[in-house]
Protein backbone atom coordinates (compact mmCIF):
# COMPACT_ATOMS: atom_id res chain seq x y z
CA UNK A 1 0.00 0.00 0.00
CA UNK A 2 1.24 3.54 -1.21
CA UNK A 3 2.40 6.47 1.44
CA UNK A 4 -0.98 8.99 2.14
CA UNK A 5 -0.37 12.39 2.66
CA UNK A 6 -3.09 14.94 4.31
CA UNK A 7 -3.63 17.51 2.72
CA UNK A 8 -5.30 20.58 4.60
CA UNK A 9 -8.09 23.30 3.44
CA UNK A 10 -6.11 26.46 3.47
CA UNK A 11 -8.07 28.96 2.01
CA UNK A 12 -11.16 29.67 0.02
CA UNK A 13 -11.43 31.80 -2.73
CA UNK A 14 -14.67 34.62 -3.27
CA UNK A 15 -15.28 32.09 -6.56
CA UNK A 16 -15.64 28.91 -3.76
CA UNK A 17 -13.04 27.46 -4.93
CA UNK A 18 -10.63 25.89 -2.21
CA UNK A 19 -7.24 25.86 -2.01
CA UNK A 20 -5.48 22.48 -0.42
CA UNK A 21 -2.06 21.93 0.89
CA UNK A 22 0.04 19.17 1.73
CA UNK A 23 2.56 19.80 4.35
CA UNK A 24 4.54 16.64 3.85
CA UNK A 25 5.45 17.33 0.19
CA UNK A 26 4.16 20.68 -0.75
CA UNK A 27 1.37 20.30 -3.27
CA UNK A 28 -0.89 22.68 -3.70
CA UNK A 29 -4.54 22.27 -5.63
CA UNK A 30 -7.09 24.57 -6.31
CA UNK A 31 -10.36 22.25 -5.96
CA UNK A 32 -13.86 23.81 -7.03
CA UNK A 33 -16.58 21.44 -6.23
CA UNK A 34 -19.81 20.39 -8.44
CA UNK A 35 -21.70 21.79 -10.60
CA UNK A 36 -18.70 23.05 -12.18
CA UNK A 37 -15.84 20.47 -10.74
CA UNK A 38 -12.51 21.56 -11.66
CA UNK A 39 -8.81 20.55 -10.07
CA UNK A 40 -6.15 22.43 -11.09
CA UNK A 41 -3.02 22.09 -9.66
CA UNK A 42 -0.36 24.58 -8.50
CA UNK A 43 2.09 22.92 -7.39
CA UNK A 44 2.87 18.68 -8.02
CA UNK A 45 4.27 18.13 -4.62
CA UNK A 46 5.00 14.08 -4.28
CA UNK A 47 2.66 12.36 -7.13
CA UNK A 48 3.89 8.94 -6.16
CA UNK A 49 1.91 9.26 -2.66
CA UNK A 50 -2.13 9.20 -2.02
CA UNK A 51 -3.12 12.88 -0.81
CA UNK A 52 -6.25 12.61 1.17
CA UNK A 53 -8.18 15.41 3.20
CA UNK A 54 -11.51 16.57 4.74
CA UNK A 55 -13.88 19.09 5.93
CA UNK A 56 -17.37 19.17 7.38
CA UNK A 57 -17.72 15.43 7.82
CA UNK A 58 -16.96 15.09 3.60
CA UNK A 59 -13.56 13.38 3.15
CA UNK A 60 -11.82 13.53 -0.40
CA UNK A 61 -8.86 10.76 -1.20
CA UNK A 62 -8.46 11.05 -4.91
CA UNK A 63 -7.11 14.09 -6.04
CA UNK A 64 -6.61 13.66 -10.02
CA UNK A 65 -9.69 13.49 -12.23
CA UNK A 66 -10.08 10.34 -14.38
CA UNK A 67 -8.70 10.70 -18.10
CA UNK A 68 -12.73 10.44 -19.30
CA UNK A 69 -14.86 11.69 -16.81
CA UNK A 70 -18.28 9.97 -16.41
CA UNK A 71 -21.33 11.88 -16.86
CA UNK A 72 -24.28 10.95 -14.45
CA UNK A 73 -27.75 10.06 -16.16
CA UNK A 74 -30.82 10.85 -15.16
CA UNK A 75 -32.94 8.67 -13.21
CA UNK A 76 -35.81 7.45 -14.96
CA UNK A 77 -38.70 8.96 -14.18
CA UNK A 78 -42.45 7.48 -14.43
CA UNK A 79 -44.42 9.52 -17.23
CA UNK A 80 -47.22 10.12 -14.37
CA UNK A 81 -48.70 9.95 -11.31
CA UNK A 82 -48.10 6.49 -9.29
CA UNK A 83 -51.71 4.89 -8.04
CA UNK A 84 -51.62 6.45 -5.03
CA UNK A 85 -51.15 10.10 -6.34
CA UNK A 86 -53.56 9.10 -8.92
CA UNK A 87 -56.21 8.45 -6.16
CA UNK A 88 -55.38 11.38 -4.52
CA UNK A 89 -55.87 13.57 -7.36
CA UNK A 90 -59.50 12.02 -8.23
CA UNK A 91 -60.26 12.61 -4.75
CA UNK A 92 -59.37 16.30 -4.92
CA UNK A 93 -61.27 16.51 -7.79
CA UNK A 94 -58.55 16.79 -10.71
CA UNK A 95 -59.41 14.13 -13.65
CA UNK A 96 -55.68 12.96 -14.30
CA UNK A 97 -55.45 10.51 -18.38
CA UNK A 98 -52.07 8.93 -17.58
CA UNK A 99 -51.50 9.32 -21.11
CA UNK A 100 -52.37 12.61 -21.61
CA UNK A 101 -51.58 14.31 -18.03
CA UNK A 102 -54.48 16.20 -16.24
CA UNK A 103 -57.69 16.03 -18.49
CA UNK A 104 -58.40 20.06 -19.57
CA UNK A 105 -62.42 19.78 -19.07
CA UNK A 106 -62.63 19.36 -15.71
CA UNK A 107 -61.85 22.46 -12.64
CA UNK A 108 -60.97 21.39 -9.19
Amino acid sequence: MSATHEMQLVNTLASGAEEWFCPSCRRRILMQWPPQYELVVLERGDETVTHAGGKGGLSIVRTEMPATPTVPQPLAQPSGPGPEDSRWLREIGIAWDDEAGPDSGSAA
